[in-house]
């Protein structure tokens, strides 16, 4: 220590800075090796829980198991309780549900999830709302409906499926607050309209929508709102959305309505549009001829294979190779037709892209 004490700044500078990293270095070893203790001790306390009441579950799937028989639940065993039983909620349907319940119930474990909302980790907030919603009560609707406002998309997403869970009536309501949360991916809520099925979802979807174009709502929201109808009833919206494809000048409301309409009567509108200034409506419009044209949509695709865009060139291409009476034959002949380069280039890759 004499030698560090009197060496120079930089050698004195260097042995500290080495002690310290070593230092360190042995903390996060204490740390790692205490973290891996402490989770072998918590999945061998879960398994021996799960060995107990793994039967459990399963008989009163099938029968009601007397009250005498379930042991008591230990505080710090409600998670291993609620994340298996809701393995199960997820798995089983109509009466096995309503036991699981029971199950619950008497044990005492929905007080505890209620419990688990107010005082549990971030982790165990989650646990406790989507237990919640497979408990069904409605008593618990007023403190879930709170959580639509946090400020974690998470949280507001579990809440409004449990929501739904507990009554498919309360879509009404949430649903336009979840869909002006711009931090819900619009993919994420049609999940959870897929859950509830379209013949819940068609009629406030299509309320909503109707809404919408009388109060001139904002072009996001609007948007939004004309993707979630592809988890819809397309008869019900249609109306709708043909009235703002008819009267919008928004490029991007526009392109929304064609991505989700496919009506065989919306075939002309998809016609006129192909020849759209907006390179952004050409593209959908292609796309949309390749699901629904005929033979008379091939000479309007034909001439979008030299677009000065090369995404309007790839989806004509694509819809061409999509039309049911063009094969890859038809498209080498196609092909051979053609003199602008642009055209023959992605018309090779189309084929190369059908013949892989």
């Amino acid at each position: 220590m004499d030698f560090v004490v009197n060496s120079d700044p930089i050698i004195r500078f260097a042995f500290w800075s080495g002690l310290g990293a070593t230092v360190i270095t042995v903390l996060l070893i204490v740390q790692i090796t205490l973290l891996r203790v402490l989770y072998r001790r918590n999945e061998q306390r879960k398994q021996e829980f799960l060995s107990i009441w793994r039967g459990l579950f399963t008989e009163s799937t099938l029968s009601h198991v007397e009250p005498w028989r379930l042991p008591k639940v230990a505080k710090r065993d409600v998670v291993y309780f609620l994340s298996y039983w809701n393995r199960l909620q997820d798995s089983v349907r109509g009466d096995s549900r309503v036991k699981l319940n029971e199950l619950a119930r008497i044990a005492c474990i929905d007080r505890a999830a209620r419990q688990m909302l107010l005082d549990g980790s971030r982790a165990e907030k989650l646990l406790a709302i989507v237990s919640l919603g497979h408990f069904g009560d409605t008593t618990d609707t007023a403190v879930l409906e709170k959580m639509l406002v946090s400020d974690q998309p998470i949280v507001c997403l579990h809440a409004a499926r449990a929501l739904l869970r507990i009554d498919s009536a309360s879509l009404r309501e949430l649903l336009p607050a979840i869909i002006q949360r711009n931090d819900l991916p619009t993919t994420v809520i049609a999940n959870l309209l897929k859950e509830a099925g379209p013949d819940v979802t068609s009629p406030v979807i299509a309320d909503m929508l109707r809404n919408a174009i009388l109060q001139s709502a904002t072009s996001q929201f609007m948007i939004r709102l004309i993707v979630l109808t592809a988890s819809v009833h397309p008869s019900v919206v249609h109306a709708s959305l043909r009235e703002i494809m008819d009267t919008t000048e928004d490029i991007e409301v526009l392109a929304a309505c064609l991505k989700v309409m496919r009506a065989p009567e919306d075939l002309p509108k998809m016609r006129e549009l192909i020849n759209h200034s907006n390179w952004r409506i050409r593209v959908h419009a292609a796309t949309a001829l390749g699901d629904l044209g005929d033979e008379k949509d091939l000479i309007s695709l034909l001439s979008l294979l030299s677009d000065s865009q090369w995404w309007v060139r790839y989806r004509a291409a694509q819809a061409i190779s999509h039309l049911p009476f063009v094969t890859t034959g038809h498209l080498e002949g196609l092909k051979s037709h053609l003199n602008d380069s642009f055209a023959i280039d992605i018309l090779n890759q189309v084929i190369s892209e059908r013949t892989q």
